[in-house]
C-alpha cells in the first residue's frame, strides 16, 4: 500500500471515529434525560436498556453483556457495575452504560463491532479501587458527586482516576494547582 493510501485510510478512520464520538455524546445527552435544543428527536426510550443509539439498531446493555459473556467475563462486567452502583447510588442500567462508555464498548458498537476496536472488560478490583480513591482521595467525592462525575466523564473517573488527577493537576492553571481549588473545578465541570 502506498504512503498516500495509508494516509488516506488513516484520515478516513479518524473521521469515522470523530463522527462516532459526536454521535456517542449526543446519545449520552439523550440518555441522561436532557435534550439539546434543535438536535435530534426527543428520546422515546422507556429505559437505557431498551434505548437504541442513533447509529445502531442494537440495544447497548444486552449487546455488551452478550459480548462480555462470549469473552468469559460476564461476571466481571456485572461485578464492576455493582461496584459503581454501590459507590454512586446509580441504578444498574446507568452503571453499565457508564462502564460501556468508559471501556470502549459503546464506540465499538457504534462502529458496528469493528475489529480494529478492542473494548476492554473492566476489572472489578480496578473499578473498586478507582471508586475508593475517588471517595477517599484528594477529591473526596460523596455518592451524589461521584454519580454526576461518572455520568459526565466515565472514562476519566473509572479508568485510573489517580493518574488522570495527577496529570491534570500538573497541567492546571496556577489558580487551580491547589487540591481544594482543583476539587471545586472538578465538581463544577467533571
Amino acid at each position: 500500500m502506498a504512503r498516500w493510501q495509508r494516509r488516506l485510510c488513516r484520515q478516513t478512520a479518524l473521521c469515522a471515529l470523530a463522527f462516532c464520538i459526536v454521535q456517542q455524546h449526543l446519545c449520552s445527552v439523550f440518555l441522561a434525560g436532557r435534550r439539546v435544543a434543535g438536535i435530534g428527536p426527543k428520546p422515546t426510550c422507556p429505559s437505557v436498556t431498551q434505548c437504541r443509539a442513533s447509529w445502531s439498531s442494537e440495544p447497548l446493555i444486552p449487546t455488551v453483556r452478550k459480548a462480555a459473556e462470549d469473552m468469559g467475563g460476564l461476571q466481571e462486567w456485572l461485578d464492576s457495575a455493582l461496584a459503581v452502583t454501590t459507590a454512586s447510588g446509580m441504578d444498574m442500567e446507568q452503571a453499565e452504560t457508564s462502564l460501556a462508555k468508559a471501556f470502549g464498548w459503546s464506540t465499538w458498537l457504534a462502529v458496528n463491532r469493528a475489529d480494529y476496536l478492542k473494548p476492554v472488560l473492566p476489572s472489578p478490583r480496578d473499578v473498586s479501587a478507582a471508586l475508593s480513591w475517588l471517595s477517599s482521595g484528594p477529591l473526596a467525592l460523596g455518592p451524589e458527586e461521584l454519580r454526576r462525575a461518572i455520568q459526565e466523564s466515565p472514562k476519566a473517573y473509572l479508568r485510573n482516576p489517580e493518574k488522570a488527577y495527577t496529570d491534570s493537576l500538573e497541567t492546571a492553571p496556577e489558580e487551580f494547582k491547589e487540591p481544594a481549588a482543583f476539587r471545586e473545578l472538578a465538581l463544577r465541570s467533571p
